[in-house]
């Protein structure tokens, strides 16, 4: 006959396993600030993780248009795409 309840207790492990390595996993990649909705200090982000930061708070901050990733509070005059500098910097490149 079979066992209903090892079945059961063997799913809960199981899931209770994949839980905790997912917690682990989660605390180990992520900063504790991200994770408990702090404001970061503005010296956290550098180089190329500051420049998608600034695109990224421009892009949120415009109006709802089309090209989508356009923005018009960076690059004065016109905009620009925040595709482009963000993804591409070699195309800048000499």
């Amino acid at each position: 006959m079979h066992d209903l309840r090892n079945d059961r207790r063997s799913t809960w492990l199981s899931y209770g396993c994949v839980l905790a390595i997912g917690v682990a996993v989660v605390l180990l990649v992520f900063p504790r600030l991200i994770l408990t909705g702090e404001p970061l200090p503005d010296d956290y982000f550098f180089g190329d993780m500051a420049a998608h930061v600034i695109g990224q708070r421009a892009f949120f901050a415009d109006r709802w248009h089309w090209p989508l990733l356009w923005t018009t509070l960076l690059g004065w005059a016109r905009g620009l795409s925040i595709a482009r500098p963000m993804a591409f910097r070699w195309w800048r490149c000499p």
